[in-house]
């Protein structure tokens, strides 16, 4: 994409390309060594919070109901907390 608006408007969009790689290539490489040390019942609460802001920015953008999304990103917080404590003091539910 970023080749094709490249050619329409110039070599900014081209090193806006260059940027945009180095930046989600650093999380995919993050997202690698971190994988052996996330379970998979963290995964399943995080994605139930992001579910949740995607949720609130789309009611947002739609008009139907104005949430402030970004304050609700420390959310994203707690579940590696929860986990953390259930899995350190070793409580069931």
């Amino acid at each position: 994409t970023s080749i094709v608006l490249a050619s329409t408007f110039g070599f900014g969009i081209a090193a806006a390309a260059i940027v945009l790689f180095a930046w989600q290539g650093s999380i995919y490489l993050f997202a690698k060594v971190m994988e052996s040390a996330i379970n998979t019942d963290l995964i399943n609460e995080i994605t139930i919070v992001g579910g949740i802001l995607i949720l609130s920015s789309g009611l947002s953008i739609l008009g139907i109901k104005k949430f402030k999304t970004l304050n609700l990103l420390p959310s994203l917080l707690i579940p590696p907390v929860v986990i953390f404590v259930i899995h350190a003091f070793g409580l069931r539910f």
